[in-house]
């Protein structure tokens, strides 16, 4: 193959990533290379070995590096290629690899990669013209499923061995952050990049789970190198297109070798779905795909189809996304009409897909028990935040219209849900909207007296307030302070009712604290009244945690701004939100009397409150 020269490199970065270049230097699989070494070296004529993984495990690296050292050891290195893959030549004995030898009598060993590509009668056409030659015959191929299986049956009519090795994640060998740098440091020096890189990766330890293949590890040290060459979308945009070319050419020649049995376009939708939903079980994969595939009947085949392409991590459910996750990101931006960079590879069915698949159709629905939800959703709303934040096209056509519409998908999107506020793209209105209808659906569930509706309204207050924290970051110092004043008096009152006693106290003591200060600040009426709740509120923990006499305390200040508010309009009635919460604090003022031994106070508040619809004329 052509060389692979700086500007080639700049013009198509994602050509780094291609094994066949060996940039990186060849690392671990000690075991692997000693099972293939065992394996070539037998006394058969001829031996069939499967190499199978995920793609992105690093196989065809493996591979590479063992047909070197066989080379090295006198053995003749050919790879065959399917018709349909690119540059393939006539059905036969294929070329040699650059750097094999040819010798009258030679030992052979014969590489076939996307062995899962080909049809059943084309590997055994080809092994048909192994026999009588020394030949090792090694399959290499993302799956097993659908395929190997009756190669094998066939095999061993014929009477030849058959075995397999699974290739596991390199990092459980090596250090991911190790493979990690070293990937970055060969991709810097190939870009003529020799400054400005960290000397260690930049991501935490936690965030290594993430990387379960050798690919999304490259590929992320690409990302980073090309930080330097190119802005925002475009610098992985330009590294996702050609992955994406190389995953459509993959679906084309396992349609040609007839492994699917659907055209590539549903292999697409399958793909789009999983990047949204993550993995899920069988009868949550299946639903999924209705969402988005309306009307079809073939939704079981389709997950059998991409089952075959992206086996299962593992081994229990369906909809394996890509790897890394910005590159299952980046394909739903490419995908999704409304992007320069989308043009060539768009679909127009992209444009309503999370409508279909996440948006609820009642507002009954919408105030349904967070278990009743799709599995998908939250990790589809999660993957659609984190989306925008680099594509526009998907935050303002997409997400906007959906949080707008949809106030509960906020809720499902839990803590990725404050990354909005970090959109530049979008307005601070927007999310401060979102915020709104959260503390709004917290308030509706509050009165609920089911548990599961109160964790959720739990959630939903505390998502607001989080949102409210993150909004007031990006504005000026009191911005937002009302607005974390109330969501943090709901919230310990939430905090309360689902025996989180602690948390409620100090919440509540946030509260009272915020509202004191802009009752202070504005001398506003409205502020004072909201002091007297978050009091009151604060009042009601103490009681909970026996405190009486901090109880008392709050509950006096409370009364104390609601008779400077009645006395303040004396000709005026009291409305009813005012009465109502007078009476709450009055009866929670005689029960904390009581448990303090002063009974006669308490009988005498009580009696009061029993005296007509005038009572509060008489306090």
């Amino acid at each position: 193959m052509p060389r692979l020269t700086p500007d080639k490199a700049c013009e198509e970065p994602g050509l780094l990533l291609d094994a066949r270049y060996e940039l990186i230097d060849f690392v671990g699989r000690r075991d692997e290379l000693a099972r293939l070494t065992q394996w070539r070296d037998g006394n058969e004529s001829l031996d069939v070995l499967l190499l199978h993984g995920p793609g992105g495990q690093g196989k065809s690296r493996l591979a590479a590096q063992f047909a070197q050292v066989s080379d090295q050891c006198g053995w003749q290195v050919l790879q065959a290629r399917h018709t349909t893959s690119p540059g393939a030549g006539p059905v036969g004995w294929p070329k040699v690899r650059a750097g094999g030898r040819r010798t009258e009598q030679v030992r052979t060993l014969l590489i076939v990669d996307r062995a899962e590509c080909w049809p059943k009668d084309g590997l055994l056409g080809l092994l048909d013209l192994c026999d009588g030659r020394h030949t090792r015959v090694l399959l290499i191929a993302r799956s097993v499923r659908g395929w190997w299986s009756p190669l094998k049956d066939a095999l061993r009519d014929r009477g030849l061995p058959t075995r397999s090795i699974g290739l596991s994640s390199l990092t459980e060998e090596i250090a991911p952050e190790k493979l990690f740098c070293a990937a970055r440091d060969g991709f810097a020096k190939m870009l003529a990049i020799d400054d400005g890189l960290p000397g260690t990766s930049p991501l935490g330890i936690h965030q290594w789970d993430r990387f379960r293949h050798v690919l999304a590890l490259h590929t992320s040290a690409l990302v980073e190198v090309c930080a330097r060459l190119l802005p925002g979308p475009e610098r992985t945009a330009a590294i996702s297109s050609y992955l994406l070319d190389r995953e459509r050419r993959y679906w084309e020649d396992l349609y040609e070798g007839q492994r699917i049995r659907l055209p590539v376009g549903k292999l697409a939708l399958a793909t789009y779905t999983a990047a949204l939903t993550s993995a899920l079980d069988h009868d949550a994969g299946l639903d999924a795909l209705a969402c988005l595939d309306r009307g079809s009947a073939d939704s079981g085949q389709v997950l059998a189809d991409h089952a075959t392409a992206y086996p299962p991590f593992n081994g229990h459910t369906v909809l394996e996304p890509l790897h890394p996750h910005w590159l299952a990101q980046d394909y739903l931006a490419l995908i999704t009409p409304g992007d320069p960079l989308s043009f060539e590879t768009s679909e127009p069915w992209a444009l309503r897909a999370p409508v279909h698949l996440l948006a609820t159709p009642t507002q009954s629905e919408e105030k349904k028990a967070a278990s009743t939800w799709p599995a998908w959703l939250r990790p589809a709303v999660s993957t659609l935040i984190e989306t925008s934040q680099r594509w526009p096209h998907i935050a303002t056509g997409q997400l906007v219209p959906l949080l707008t519409d949809h106030p509960h998908l906020a809720l499902a999107a839990g803590k990725t849900l404050t990354a909005i506020t970090d959109i530049a793209h979008l307005p601070t209105a927007f999310a401060a909207d979102v915020a709104s209808s959260l503390q709004g659906l917290g308030e509706y569930l509050h009165m609920a007296e089911d548990a599961e509706e109160l964790e959720k309204a739990l959630e939903a207050t505390q998502l607001a307030l989080d949102l409210y924290h993150a909004l007031g970051a990006h504005e000026p110092a009191d911005a937002f302070v009302s607005q974390q004043a109330e969501s943090l008096s709901a919230l310990s009152s939430l905090q309360r009712r689902t025996g989180q006693l602690e948390s409620a106290s100090q919440t509540a003591a946030r509260a009272v604290g915020l509202y004191r200060r802009l009752a202070h600040e504005f001398h506003q009426v409205a502020y004072a009244r909201e002091l007297a709740v978050a009091l009151y509120r604060q009042a009601q923990v103490l009681a909970s945690q026996k405190n009486w006499y901090e109880a008392l305390a709050a509950i006096k200040e409370c009364l104390d701004i609601y008779r400077a508010e009645y006395l303040a309009t004396p000709n005026s009635l009291p409305t009813t939100v005012f009465i109502d919460s007078l009476y709450e604090t009055r009866i929670l003022h005689a029960e904390v009397l009581a448990s303090l031994g002063r009974t006669e106070e308490a009988d005498e508040i009580r009696r009061q409150l029993t005296t007509g619809r005038w009572w509060y004329l008489s306090w």
